[in-house]
């Protein structure tokens, strides 16, 4: 400081008040991961083991003049593998190894997308659109061969289970989950 009557410097100092103090007029958002992100990260990992599950499950309970008990979709593309034909003919070898071909893509799909999931990668996404899309159109044409089945034999009926509806939605909610996982960054690694 000067002397403001002679100009001469004091050896006294007075506190510089002319710069601020930097005021955050809010506390910093935390850099942790969102409770919602968790939650759709989880819920779309148990989507994918479902996704996993459902094709050993039993597709058809029971059929009138071939006692069929516990039928799987994926034992159903062992047998007509095998055996060329199911229901009456009306099912061929094209059917059985096109099934097979989508249930093993989409199956090492929903593998990896429950295991990104699980862990919560970025990538997750990805692989949950494509193999929920995969898992989708094999569910969609299991049910028509189901539905061939069941209502263009004339030789027997075929009991339908919940399981193949349940593919479809599972499906769908997949393809909506593993989409709100592209949407979000700000959660991801």
């Amino acid at each position: 400081m000067f002397c403001e009557k002679c100009g001469a410097a004091s050896g006294t100092e007075t506190p510089d008040y002319t710069q601020p103090q930097s005021v955050q007029p809010y506390p910093a958002k935390p850099q942790g991961k969102s409770t919602a992100a968790i939650v759709i990260y989880m819920i779309s990992g148990v989507l994918a083991v479902l996704g996993l599950i459902l094709p050993f499950l039993p597709h058809i309970a029971s059929t009138n003049f071939q006692q069929v008990e516990n039928y799987s979709m994926f034992g159903f593309c062992l047998e007509s593998i095998q055996s060329g034909e199911l229901f009456g003919g009306y099912v061929e070898l094209f059917a059985g190894n096109l099934l097979m071909c989508l249930t093993v893509i989409s199956m090492i799909l929903q593998f990896i997308w429950a295991i990104l999931s699980f862990v919560r990668v970025k990538a997750a996404g990805i692989f949950g659109v494509i193999g929920s899309c995969f898992f989708l159109f094999q569910s969609l044409f299991w049910l028509l061969i189901l539905f061939e089945g069941a209502v263009m034999s004339s030789h027997y009926y075929v009991n339908i289970t919940i399981v193949p509806m349940l593919m479809v939605f599972i499906a769908i909610a997949g393809i909506v989950f593993a989409s709100l996982q592209l949407a979000k960054k700000d959660y991801v690694k």
